[in-house]
């Protein structure tokens, strides 16, 4: 696919597709994630969020269901320590924190780990996975973050050198073997250069935790999510290339929204030795 000037390019062993230029918007520098990325502004290249924090109501309601699946292979009665890769604004660690848990967020974008600590108490790190504290923690996560890095194997190294032994591991992304994927073609909206350049199949996710020294406790699709309908139609803006339906988002509510779509990914993984 040629998307915007950029070429996706798609493996015929594991179905991941790639950007061909090799180098993300995430690695290179924080710039992409700081100013109008979380803001309601209209956007040049229709990256990022419609007002990431006035997505807190839509955003919490998916981090509680995506926790009661995580908790089930957490050690029950115990303290956990989580860090979360990519938090932004740190709406799933503050319902991390409702269960009890001890929490850390890392991001790229400083002004997200400032909102989060003066909004939500929460201590955040600025930086790459690999700026992160070394922990150890009982539970990692990466939501919808691994689709921007442009080495994928470097970024679970990461994760593997900071968790406990039997720490458990959360990636949640987009899935480029799904049906909706299939279907949408190069209008599936996961499909958006620079921000996303590694995304996975099922298959290809699945092989490189395991790769890793990762054993595998739950994978499956996420049959819908809630949304913002502002941000909702910033994503069809961006699938269509269009600047007018992208103001219409920032003119829109954050009206709450379920989208059904088996288009995003869970994989839930145990740390071996």
């Amino acid at each position: 696919y040629v998307i915007r000037e950029y070429t996706y390019y798609l493996c015929n062993t594991c179905r991941m597709l790639y950007l061909s230029n090799n180098k993300s918007v995430y690695e290179s520098g924080a710039a992409q994630y700081n100013g109008d990325y979380f803001e309601g502004a209209m956007k040049k290249n229709m990256s990022g969020y419609m007002d990431y924090a006035k997505q807190s109501r839509p955003l919490r309601m998916n981090f509680k269901i995506l926790l009661s699946h995580i908790r089930p292979y957490l050690l029950p009665d115990k303290p956990c320590s989580v860090l979360d890769i990519g938090c932004a604004y740190g709406f799933f660690l503050d319902e991390a924190r409702k269960l009890g848990m001890s929490v850390h967020g890392l991001d790229i974008s400083e002004s997200a780990i400032q909102w989060m600590e003066k909004h939500l108490g929460i201590k955040g790190t600025v930086g790459l996975s690999s700026d992160a504290p070394e922990g150890p923690f009982d539970l990692i996560s990466a939501i919808e973050v691994i689709e921007h890095t442009a080495d994928p194997r470097s970024f679970i190294d990461d994760i593997y050198g900071r968790l406990k032994e039997e720490g458990i591991l959360v990636i949640v992304t987009g899935a480029s073997d799904s049906i909706t994927a299939r279907v949408m073609g190069k209008k599936w909206w996961y499909l958006n250069p620079p921000d996303h350049c590694s995304i996975f199949s099922r298959v290809a996710l699945k092989q490189l935790i395991s790769d890793k020294g990762f054993e595998i406790l739950g994978h499956s699709l996420v049959p819908f999510h809630w949304v913002g309908l502002n941000n909702m139609l910033l994503k069809i803006a961006r699938i269509f290339t269009s600047q007018r339906l992208g103001l219409l988002a920032t003119k829109s509510p954050t009206l709450v929204l379920p989208v059904v779509h088996y288009a995003t990914q869970i994989i839930i993984a145990r740390k071996q030795f």
